[in-house]
């Protein structure tokens, strides 16, 4: 009984003192893990990303058909995908892979930027007189 117990607490220390010097670098190891996770993640991304600009290049007449459609697009069409562009909803990731262009500017929303400060402010004793704001 005695020798079961000292073989139990050298197994609990020699386990211990392991986990102790695997876990000391734990966070350089967490991104680097983190990393490689999310490369593997985005393999399915960039593979549609890839698609739909060698379709958009067919269709815009970039790409020349005459030997037929490949199955598989170039690895021209192959970009990298910054994970902060995808979005995650539950397992499904969803990358927007159309650029993103300002809007033309809207006579309304000229006007909106327009009067975002006050043009005028209200007497303090007396609510029916404005005063300009400079």
């Amino acid at each position: 009984m005695e020798n079961l117990i000292k073989y139990v607490w050298i197994t609990v220390a020699i386990m211990g003192s392991f986990a102790m010097i695997v876990g000391l670098p734990f966070d350089a190891w967490s991104n680097a893990y983190r990393n490689e996770v999310s490369r593997i993640q985005m393999i399915p991304l960039r593979r549609i990303d890839a698609t739909n600009r060698y379709i958009e290049a067919i269709e815009n007449g970039q790409e020349d058909i005459s030997k037929g459609i490949k199955p598989n697009p170039p690895k021209k069409y192959y970009r990298d995908i910054p994970s902060k562009n995808v979005k995650r909803i539950g397992r499904l990731y969803i990358y927007d892979y159309t650029p993103q262009e300002p809007d033309e500017e809207t006579e309304e929303s000229r006007q909106a930027k327009k009067y975002q400060k006050p043009l005028y402010r209200r007497d303090k004793d007396n609510p029916n007189i404005l005063h300009k704001v400079p």
